[in-house]
């Protein structure tokens, strides 16, 4: 039996496998054979899913009923399912709202349906703030025009981060639980660009907008320790 069943080869799920030995990764198209052949929408590679102590759920859910009988077929083989999300799921109703897990969830979203759904099932959700990290560095970002605001804030978290903080609660065998993994602060743009020496161009209209801070009420309590996060604002560039 492996530790861990990663359900998908993507950024995270990628990074996933180089941390945990005893772990095996799936893709729609394999290109190793390490690597298991797994499509949600074909269900005969179901079968090629091996019994592992934990499975992370890495890719979005759509809230389409193949995902519960996915789910079904998990519990069959699995001890505990993760599933990551993001913080979009979380309503957000006025300036520098601070946002906890238990924020008001935005059920307009079918993601967020789907996630709770399974939630009710014993699923754990992880919700991810904003993924930086090797090939996902903020200067980039920047360099291509991609903020437009410098009083936009974003909150941020290394995927080095969600690999450790990933692999430790799941050793705490966690049922039905929302997770927000994230720092616990958030960064403006305008103080991101001045630590890569970017400067906006100086026709850019400034322009005031809602923002928030997420925040854990349970990562440390959980851990029984603070975690070290790595910021942006650590590194010169990540390229």
């Amino acid at each position: 039996m492996y530790d861990y069943l990663i359900l998908g080869n993507g950024y995270c799920g990628s990074r996933l496998i180089k941390k945990s030995p005893n772990a095996i990764v799936t893709s729609r198209q394999p290109k190793s054979k390490n690597i298991i052949h797994f499509d949600l929408n074909d269900q005969s590679t179901w079968q090629n899913l091996p019994k592992s102590k934990t499975i992370i759920w890495t890719f979005a859910c759509k809230n389409e009923e193949v995902e519960f009988a996915l789910y079904k077929h998990l519990k069959k083989i699995t001890e505990q399912i993760i599933i990551y999300s993001t913080t979009s799921v979380y309503k957000h109703e006025f300036d520098n709202q601070v946002i906890t897990e238990s924020s008001e969830l935005d059920f307009t979203k079918p993601r967020l349906v789907a996630e709770e759904r399974l939630r009710s099932l014993g699923a754990n959700i992880f919700t991810l703030c904003g993924i930086f990290g090797p090939k996902r560095d903020p200067k980039n970002w920047l360099l291509k025009g991609l903020i437009k605001n410098p009083n936009k804030t974003v909150n941020l978290i290394h995927v080095n981060d969600i690999v450790t903080l990933t692999l430790e609660l799941a050793d705490l065998g966690l049922k039905s639980k929302r997770i927000n993994l994230c720092t616990g602060e958030s960064d403006s743009w305008e103080t991101l660009a001045k630590h890569y020496k970017f400067e906006f161009p100086q026709d850019l209209k400034a322009e005031s907008i809602s923002r928030k801070i997420i925040k854990s009420e349970l990562l440390v309590a959980l851990l029984k320790k603070n975690h070290s996060f790595l910021r942006a604002t650590d590194f010169s560039s990540l390229s």
